[in-house]
Parts: C-alpha cells; sequence; structure tokens
C-alpha cells in the first residue's frame, strides 16, 4: 500500500459511520432511548389531554433553544412545544470530531433530536444556512436573503399554529443570525395572519395563522441585556423554571441542562443559568382572549383562547360549542391511577363526549379537536400498558419498509383478539422518500422548511378488555431509504505537494458502499465538472459485491499549482456519488527534514495538512508530554482546542515553554477562552509572556490582510508570503484572538479586520523565549487546509520550517 493512500484512510471511519447500512433503530431513530415508559408516560398522557394549547421556541442554532421553559410547558403542563431551529448549525465549531459544515450538520441534527426530546418538544428546522459567525443582520440576510427567511417563519407559523412564540434573540444583541432571525419573526408575526402574503403558501394548502404574543427574552445569554426594571411590568412576562416536575423529580432546569449536554458537539455545558424567564412582549393579539395580566402559557388559558377563537370563526353549531365551553370537557376529575378500568372507562367517556365538527365547516377547530383525540388515545393506551415498539426492515431499492409492531407492559388488559393482532406485521410502501436522518449533504430538502423529514406513522384500533369501545394505538417509524449503491470519495479534498513544470500523480479512494449488489460491476470515469475536458480516469467500481469496497484511483495531473476545478465521478443511475473531488497543486517548499511533534485534539485536518506536505509528525501522548524528550523534536504543534480535551496538555504545558526556551519552536493553533484565560490577570497563564485570548475574530473570509513584518523567517522563508496567500479563504479569516493587552515581547505578523472595525493585529503573535521560537494564531488555518487554500499550506510549510537554536543533543523520537 502506497503512502498516499496510508494516509487518506484517516477519512474513511466518517465515510463508513453515515453510509452506515439500515436497519439499525437506535441509529435510525436517535431520540428512541429517550422515550418514556410506564407511570411517567401516563402521568404525562393525562396532563396532556386537559389543553389544546400550542407554544413555539424560535432559535438560530441547536443549543439556542430555551430548554427550560420547553420543558416546563411540556412536562409541566402539557401544552404541545415545538422547537423551530433557522439550520442545523454546520457553520460551526466541532468538539468532538473533525467534521465540518453538512457532515457536522448532520450530527448536530441528532443531538438536536436528543436534546429536544429531553425536553418534550418537536424539532424542525428553517433550513437557512449556517455561514459562520456574523456581527450584523445585515450580514445575515445577504446570505439568507431578507424575504425568503421571513417566508420561512410565516410557513412555519401557518404549519404549527403556535398560540405564543417566545425566543431568547432580539433584533439588536448578540450573533448576526440571531439579530436577523428575530427581525422576521416581528415581520413574520403580522404576515402570517395576512390572505395575501405568500399566497403559494395558501395555495399548498396553508391557511393564515395570527400568532397570539411574540416574546423576547430579557437578560439571555449573548443577547438582549436591557434591565427588566426599566421596562413597565405590563409588558413582561416571568416564569419560575426552578421548581420541580412532580412527575419527574427533577427541576425544569435540570432537564433542561441534561437536553444540552445533548449538544455535545458544541461543549461540554458544565454550568447553566437562573431558574427565571423573563420575556418582553414584542407583539400582542386577541386581547379579549388572552388578557395582559393572564399567564400566557397557561394551559387553561390557551385552551379558551383557541376555543374562543375558533367559535368566532363560525362554522361551530351552539351545541358543540356548549360543550366545547363547558369546563369538564378539559379539568373533569379522573379516577386513581391504580384503577385502570375506571380510568380508561373516564378518558373513554371523554373523548365520545367531544363533538364531531368537520373541517369543511371550521377546519382549525377540527384539527384541534382531532389532535386531542388522539391524545386521549394516547392516555388510554398508557393506563392499558401497551405500547408499540418499531422493528425497521428496509428495501434500499424499492424503498419499502416492513414494519413489525410488538406489544409491551401488560397485554392482558387487551381484548384476546386484539393481543394476537398486534403481533402482526406491517408492510408500508414509502415510496422510496428519504426520512429524516438521511445524509443531509445528499438530501434535496436539506435548504427547505422541514418537519422532520417525514417519519412514518402506523396505528391500529384496539379494545381494552374492560370496555367494549375501541382506542386507537399509534406507532411511529424513522427510517430512511437508501441508494443501491453510493459512492464517495477520501478524502474529497486532494493535495498534492509538487511544483509547476510537468505532471504529477494524483491518488485518493473511491469509497464504494453497496447495500444492493447490481448484477454486475459498472464502468466509471473521473472528469472535470461541467467541462468538455478528457476525463482523468475511467475504471470499474465493484457495485455487483454487497459491502464496502475502497477503490484506489491514480491519475496524471498537469494543471498548474492552485486549487483546480473539481471533479466527477461519472457512472450510471444507480451510482450516486455525495460529493465532487477537489484537487490542489501545491508549490510549496520545507526547510530540511523537521521533526515534529503533535499535540493532538479531536481534529485531524492539522495532521493530514503536514501529511500533506511531506512532513511526518509524531503524536505525543500524556506520557510523552510528561516524561518524554521532547528535544528530541524541531518543533511541537499544539492543535486547536487542545487545551480543551487535553488536561495532560495543561498539566505539563510548561515543559513545552521549557523545550522553546532550550531552542524548539511551540506553534499554538487558536484556543477559546474558557480554556485559555485559566489564571490572573498579570499571570503569563499558558504562553511565555502574559497573553490573554478574546471572543474577537474576523468573520469576512475576503477581509483584506496586512502583512506588518513581511520579512520575518515565519513569512518569508522558506516560502515568501504575500497577499495572494489569502486570497481564496473559506467560512473566515480568524477567532479568539488576543486582546491588545499582550506583552511587548510578542511581533504582531499580520493585520485584518471587519469592515467598519480597528484591524486586529493579534491573530498572528511570534516572539523569542530563550534561544527558541513560541507563536500563537487564532487565523483559521484549519478550515483552509480542508478547502485545500495553497496559502495555508504555504504559513505552515514556514512554521515547521522555523529553526530556534538547539542547546541540547537531538534524538529521534522514531
Amino acid at each position: 500500500m502506497t503512502a498516499p493512500v496510508r494516509r487518506i484512510r484517516r477519512a474513511i471511519p466518517l465515510l463508513l459511520a453515515v453510509a452506515a447500512t439500515a436497519p439499525l433503530p437506535a441509529a435510525l431513530d436517535p431520540a428512541a432511548d429517550l422515550r418514556e415508559r410506564g407511570l411517567v408516560a401516563l402521568e404525562q398522557a393525562l396532563l396532556d389531554v386537559r389543553t389544546l394549547g400550542r407554544v413555539m421556541n424560535l432559535a438560530a442554532h441547536p443549543d439556542d433553544e430555551d430548554g427550560a421553559t420547553l420543558a416546563l410547558c411540556r412536562h409541566g403542563r402539557g401544552l404541545r412545544t415545538f422547537a423551530v431551529f433557522a439550520n442545523r448549525g454546520e457553520g460551526g465549531q466541532n468538539e468532538i470530531g473533525p467534521e465540518l459544515y453538512r457532515e457536522l450538520g448532520a450530527i448536530r441534527e441528532v443531538e438536536t433530536v436528543r436534546a429536544t426530546a429531553r425536553e418534550g418538544a418537536t424539532p424542525f428546522f428553517l433550513g437557512l444556512e449556517d455561514f459562520g459567525y456574523s456581527k450584523t443582520a445585515e450580514e445575515s440576510f445577504a446570505k439568507w436573503d431578507r424575504e425568503r427567511t421571513v417566508e420561512r417563519v410565516v410557513e412555519a407559523l401557518r404549519r404549527l399554529r403556535p398560540d405564543v412564540v417566545f425566543t431568547n434573540h432580539d433584533p439588536d444583541h448578540g450573533h448576526g443570525q440571531h439579530r436577523a432571525l428575530a427581525i422576521a419573526m416581528r415581520e413574520a408575526f403580522d404576515l402570517a395572519a395576512r390572505d395575501d402574503a405568500f399566497p403559494e403558501q395558501l395555495a399548498d394548502g396553508l391557511r393564515p395563522w395570527a400568532v397570539t404574543l411574540l416574546l423576547e427574552r430579557v437578560a439571555a445569554p449573548g443577547g438582549n441585556d436591557d434591565d427588566a426594571e426599566a421596562i413597565p411590568e405590563d409588558a413582561l412576562v416571568r416564569l419560575a423554571t426552578d421548581v420541580v416536575d412532580p412527575i419527574r423529580g427533577t427541576t425544569y432546569r435540570e432537564q433542561a441542562h441534561r437536553a444540552l449536554k445533548e449538544h455535545a458537539s458544541q461543549g461540554r455545558w458544565a454550568r447553566f443559568g437562573g431558574g427565571e424567564r423573563t420575556w418582553r412582549v414584542i407583539r400582542r393579539r386577541h386581547e379579549s382572549f388572552l388578557r395582559p395580566g393572564d399567564d400566557p402559557f397557561d394551559p387553561t388559558n390557551l385552551t379558551r383562547l383557541r376555543l374562543f377563537r375558533a367559535i368566532e370563526a363560525g362554522g361551530v353549531p351552539r351545541d358543540a360549542q356548549t360543550a366545547l365551553l363547558d369546563p369538564e370537557t378539559f379539568s373533569a376529575p379522573l379516577p386513581r391511577r391504580d384503577d385502570r378500568p375506571a380510568l380508561v372507562a373516564a378518558l373513554l367517556d371523554r373523548r365520545d363526549a367531544l363533538p364531531t365538527i368537520p373541517p369543511e365547516a371550521n377546519r382549525l377547530l377540527a384539527d384541534d379537536l382531532g389532535r386531542l383525540r388522539e391524545r386521549i388515545d394516547v392516555a388510554i393506551a398508557a393506563a392499558v400498558g401497551v405500547r408499540f415498539d418499531t422493528r425497521v426492515e428496509t428495501d434500499p431499492v424499492r424503498g419499502d419498509v416492513e414494519v413489525t409492531h410488538l406489544v409491551a407492559a401488560d397485554p392482558e388488559r387487551l381484548a384476546a383478539a386484539d393481543r394476537e393482532a398486534l403481533d402482526a406485521p406491517i408492510l408500508e410502501r414509502f415510496g422510496g422518500r428519504a426520512a429524516f436522518l438521511e445524509p443531509l449533504w445528499a438530501s434535496a430538502s436539506y435548504d427547505a422548511f422541514d418537519p422532520r423529514r417525514s417519519n412514518a406513522a402506523f396505528s391500529r384500533a384496539l379494545r381494552p378488555a374492560s370496555d367494549p369501545r375501541r382506542f386507537t394505538l399509534r406507532g411511529e417509524a424513522s427510517y430512511r431509504a437508501r441508494p443501491a449503491v453510493t459512492v464517495d470519495f477520501a478524502p474529497r479534498t486532494r493535495v498534492v505537494r509538487a511544483p509547476d513544470g510537468g505532471p504529477c500523480e494524483v491518488e485518493v479512494l473511491a469509497v464504494v458502499e453497496v447495500v444492493d449488489p447490481l448484477d454486475r460491476a459498472v464502468a466509471a470515469r473521473l472528469a472535470p465538472i461541467g467541462a468538455a475536458a478528457a476525463p482523468v480516469w475511467s475504471g470499474e467500481l465493484p457495485t455487483d459485491r454487497r459491502g464496502t469496497h475502497l477503490v484506489p484511483i491514480r491519475f496524471a495531473w498537469d494543471r498548474p499549482a492552485g486549487r483546480a476545478p473539481s471533479l466527477l465521478l461519472e457512472a450510471p443511475a444507480a451510482v450516486v456519488p455525495l460529493s465532487p473531488l477537489s484537487v490542489t497543486r501545491l508549490d510549496a517548499e520545507v526547510a530540511g527534514a523537521p521533526r515534529v511533534g503533535l499535540v493532538r485534539s479531536y481534529d485531524d485536518t492539522l495532521e493530514a495538512a503536514l501529511a500533506d506536505l511531506g512532513v511526518p509528525a509524531r503524536r505525543l501522548a500524556a506520557r510523552d508530554l510528561a516524561f518524554g524528550d521532547l528535544d528530541a523534536y524541531d518543533v511541537i504543534l499544539v492543535d486547536i482546542r487542545a487545551y480543551l480535551v487535553r488536561d495532560d496538555l495543561v498539566r505539563f504545558n510548561d515543559r513545552l515553554l521549557e523545550f522553546a526556551a532550550r531552542g524548539g519552536t511551540l506553534g499554538v493553533f487558536y484556543q477559546k477562552t474558557a480554556e485559555w484565560n485559566r489564571r490572573g490577570e498579570d499571570d503569563p497563564g499558558l504562553a511565555p509572556f502574559p497573553l490573554r485570548v478574546t471572543r474577537a475574530r474576523v468573520v469576512d473570509e475576503a477581509a483584506p490582510v496586512r502583512l506588518l513584518a513581511p520579512a520575518h523567517p515565519l513569512l518569508a522563508s522558506p516560502n515568501r508570503l504575500g497577499a495572494e496567500d489569502f486570497a481564496g479563504w473559506v467560512h473566515e479569516r480568524g477567532l479568539y484572538f488576543p486582546d491588545a493587552s499582550y506583552d511587548g515581547r510578542y511581533v504582531e505578523l499580520l493585520a485584518c479586520a471587519d469592515a467598519g472595525e480597528e484591524p486586529r493585529r493579534g491573530g498572528l503573535l511570534v516572539a523569542r523565549t530563550g534561544a527558541g521560537w513560541y507563536v500563537y494564531t487564532g487565523y483559521a488555518w484549519y478550515r483552509q487546509w480542508r478547502a485545500g487554500v495553497p496559502g495555508a499550506y504555504r504559513f505552515l510549510a514556514n512554521l515547521v520550517s522555523l529553526r530556534g537554536e538547539r542547546r541540547t543533543e537531538r534524538n529521534d523520537p522514531r
């Protein structure tokens, strides 16, 4: 096996994890193990039958939701709760692995499903791009398009029909995407109720919907910091969440913290905020139904509001009005939980007492009452003691799904015939449409408003042994239909270090995942996208054998240095390449044969970039940092966020500083404030001289970069860097730049700034320490290496070529 193939094998585990063969129910439904059972499920179901109210939390990214309020509304008050996210957070950082962009979005979608399951909410995604941190709403709207953003929010309001919408965001504080979403929500509040706004939604069957209250949180983390005391009391809504849930025995704030921990890719979440929520009322309607002094999250108030609104709309007969407005319809006491036959009978009575409203007479009320009947059926099923446990078998070619529902708990409470019927499999055809865990970069619905991409629902009418009337037991199956064969590349961006002047060899792996074998191997060819150029490779793919096959692809590349047009694998329709292949030809020199030690974090991008440069790096384990001969290395690099995940690095950091002082080069890539600023203001901390990291960043990836000391070895040797090396950057320039208080012994090498801001000069700092060098950089080099930006590789080549004055004899660690 050649060295390039060995290096690019590192990308394979991610690809295989994403393309894992169905069926695996736990993987297909990430919230399956969080579903509540037994007495907790029964108590929740009995709470749910008392209200029609709905609330919606609007958040820009996963982890921005107000989990404590969602948990209280759902678990404490029985309201239907929805968590709507602008995007999947794919533009953020990843603290558990190397995945970025849409792969990271796939991880965060699963995390969000699990987090909202703990909060009791149903998640939805608006499908807007997470392009990274922004500082203004204008920048976000430039990426999202303001009208499209408002349209997506309007669609969410019309589909979900909440009575109250609350958000942690406001137009004037925090992340630009937060601001833009708050602005869009204010506009959507009015437009969603108008029958002349976005008429194409109405043509698709939606109806105008008037939200009653829009609430923006006061003093939200990273958001509105207005003093609530300065706001009139009748414009505020307060809610205590640090109270105990009588069903689960924990506070709603604690439930939210457990939910927050599901967002593992975003942090460790060691702390969580206070128990009271305060919101400012931004918009209000229906004051005759829900007065300013009323609790807007009270289930009785919201039920009354929805009933009054429905009756006012017309089409509800007087006798039905009388039945619906009778308090006994929703709040009559139920028998003791231990008297299950009486409880089941009372629930059936309550369901039968609900009037039947034809959809053509009053569609919204008919839908609300239909949902309430479903909730009553759920309560009956919990009281009887049965539920569906679902096993999913999929046909990867046709999209058929065989779902077997199994009885759980107390089947003796059912009629004998129904007990037998529950074990019969149900075969449903889903038409090959992908469900919500399809790989996101292959999904046509990724960029659309997405109600969890259609889980398949199944139901069966059953009769309790103690009552002749029937109820409906419902189950849900989450699955994806997959094509017979998929193809991907490892890596998707191939960097080849070769000077101009003749062809060079490029080698990648095609990862061929065969779920259902074809009758033959297929011929394929690799050619530039959208060009008439001849293919660079042709051959066969093993599509006739089930499993995962790694196919080496080698071809000659004669393009000049720089990033080239992407290539795509052309094959019959049965083969679906998920991603194109990008090739970067790199003209970069490395001085000598540097001995590099790597303090790796969770990310493998730096290690792969060094391999692309032809520079082997040895990972330094805790034992190496504690006892190893560090002077065996010329350069030691500390990966992004390593001080977060490597406690040994913090403990033995002084040994690294001593290594630099003895003549080594110590390079540290960006770290966040919490893990870096561990000591007092005057302590140098983890660096040789005082250096404090802030949350400051430059988000414009095209912001001009000025070289402040172009003759410095880090910028001039062996590769002379210039402005062209900062062209073609992606996502951002840098993040977590130091503040201006750093020690005067640091030399500033680069300066850049977002429009309208003062230049930030601390993004690349270098200092002589003893006989060696210390380098700290907050520039987002790792994203540029991932994208194949040549200038980022040339900088890395200079960094590993930077030499101090060695004072000790070197030993080869290998």
